[in-house]
């Protein structure tokens, strides 16, 4: 009865641990976009680590709220998107990432 139980606990922590390990981790990723009418922004997200390959699909066409305005934008287009940490391959970005409020 108790061998039975203490394997009983064992499989339990065990799912639970490998069920940790399934969760990614949040990121905060960056992406350079241009908005309808125009206007291009750094616009931030934070999301889990496996959706950043696919976040420049996902953002195109969504309203997004930006620094310029109280009304939310469009996104027209979607330059590039990688995390906070890193740095924007092209340069009007990182010079747009450094005017703009975090």
């Amino acid at each position: 009865m108790k061998k039975s139980m203490i394997i009983s606990l064992l499989l339990v922590f065990a799912s639970s641990a490998s069920a940790d390990q399934d969760i990614s981790k949040k990121v905060t990723a960056k992406c350079f976009v241009n908005l309808y009418g125009g206007q291009q922004t750094i616009y931030y997200r934070t999301i889990s680590e496996v959706q950043l390959p696919n976040l420049a699909k996902k953002l195109s066409g969504q309203m997004v709220s930006t620094v310029y305005s109280n009304k939310k934008k469009k996104i027209y287009k979607v330059n590039e998107c990688i995390l906070q940490s890193s740095e924007f391959n092209d340069a009007w970005a990182r010079q747009l990432e450094a005017k703009t409020a975090q």
